[in-house]
């Protein structure tokens, strides 16, 4: 039943999710982009001024930098948007809110550049015992020590890669929004 349970479980995020593919038992989201008529540097600077703006982690950004620099390592933390669909869920596993860490890393080439988003790890609030945390990366989240009955530990784990496909999918899709918009410097 288990075995069922995750096999259903990664086919439905593998066929839900934008370029995602297990390496090494290791949950990435992975695509090059196409951005034609952009130098290497202009690539590099506009995904490193969207890295700064949006991961709110800059701080931590470590950047390959440089005169021929072509990569940037960030790291990212999120506060994770749960889905108000599944709020009776929410309620069930008794969970507050949630943020996620992970490596977001650009590599930069004229006219194209590579993203990768990977390291992922997931921290849960739960409204029990004065608030308990979750805290688990994707690759061990079935063996959890997440304080719930046996019956809810599927439904958590379900529940939890929802969140972070759906999170990560909208980031990827503004990241590439914003690569490909025009920038009007006319200020």
């Amino acid at each position: 039943m288990k075995t069922t349970f995750i096999l259903t479980l990664a086919f439905f995020i593998s066929t839900n999710c934008l370029a995602q593919s297990p390496v090494e038992n290791q949950t990435i989201y992975s695509d090059v982009i196409d951005l034609e008529g952009m130098s290497k540097k202009d690539i590099y600077n506009k995904a490193k001024l969207w890295i700064v703006s949006t991961l709110k982690s800059g701080d931590n950004m470590v950047e390959l930098d440089g005169e021929n620099s072509d990569q940037i390592v960030a790291t990212g933390n999120i506060e994770l948007n749960l889905d108000p669909e599944k709020d009776k869920i929410k309620k069930k596993l008794e969970i507050d809110q949630g943020y996620l860490n992970f490596k977001f890393l650009v590599f930069c080439k004229d006219g194209k550049m590579k993203y990768e988003v990977k390291n992922f790890t997931l921290k849960f609030t739960r409204r029990i015992l004065n608030y308990r945390n979750i805290i688990t990366d994707v690759e061990n989240i079935e063996s959890a020590n997440t304080g719930l009955k046996d019956k809810y530990k599927e439904v958590f784990v379900e529940y939890s890669m929802q969140a972070l496909d759906s999170n990560i999918n909208a980031l990827i899709e503004n990241f590439i929004k914003n690569m490909k918009t025009e920038k009007n410097d006319d200020w």
